[in-house]
C-alpha cells in the first residue's frame, strides 16, 4: 500500500520476470528427469533450473518497480531517518561524541537529516543501488566469478563540504 503500486503493475512485472511458459518448461524438464529416475533408467536425478537470462530480466523488473514505488523515499523514511533520530537523541550518542566545537548542542535531528538528504539524495542512492545490482547479477547467475562494488563519492564531496560549512555557521561554531 505504501509503495503506491497497484496489483496490476506488480503482477505484470512478476509475469515478465517469471513468465508462466518458463515455469512450465522448468517443471516439464524436472518431471522428465524425475520420471527417468522413478522408471529406473537413471540412478539419480538432477533439477537444475537455468536462470541466466530470466534473472537479468527479474533484476530489471525489480529496479523498475523500485523506481515506480518511490522505494528510496520509503527507505529513507523507514530506516535512515529513524536511525539518525535514535543516534542523535540517545544519551550517550556516538555521533554526538565525535562532533567538534560544541556543534552537538545546537544540531537538530531535522537539520542533520536535511544535510544527509542533500549529500545523499534519493536519486543518487537509487543510482548506486542499481549499479550494485548490475554488478552483482552476473555473479549470482554464474556468468562471472567475481564482482566489484564501487561507490564513487567524489561528486558528493563538494556538497558535503557546503553542508558542513552551513552547519558550522548555523551553530555558531567559531
Amino acid at each position: 500500500v505504501a509503495s503506491g503500486l497497484n496489483t496490476e503493475e506488480i503482477v505484470a512485472s512478476v509475469n515478465r520476470a517469471i513468465p508462466p511458459k518458463w515455469i512450465q518448461s522448468l517443471t516439464e524438464d524436472s518431471l522428465d528427469e524425475f520420471s527417468n529416475y522413478l522408471l529406473g533408467t537413471q540412478d539419480t536425478f538432477i533439477v537444475k533450473p537455468l536462470v541466466g537470462n530470466q534473472a537479468a530480466i527479474a533484476v530489471d523488473e525489480f529496479k523498475s518497480l523500485m523506481r515506480k514505488a518511490n522505494a528510496y523515499n520509503l527507505l529513507y523514511n523507514a530506516m535512515v531517518i529513524p536511525t539518525i533520530e535514535r543516534s542523535l537523541e540517545a544519551e550517550e550518542s556516538q555521533i554526538k561524541k565525535y562532533l567538534p566545537l560544541g556543534i552537538q548542542e545546537n544540531l537538530t535531528v531535522h537539520r542533520l537529516i536535511e544535510s544527509i538528504q542533500r549529500v545523499a539524495p534519493v536519486e543518487w542512492v537509487q543510482k548506486q543501488v542499481e549499479k550494485v545490482l548490475n554488478e552483482v547479477t552476473p555473479y549470482i547467475i554464474g556468468e562471472t566469478n567475481t564482482f566489484e562494488i564501487t561507490v564513487a563519492l567524489t561528486d558528493r564531496v563538494d556538497i558535503a563540504l557546503e553542508e558542513t560549512k552551513s552547519i558550522l555557521s548555523e551553530t555558531e561554531a567559531y
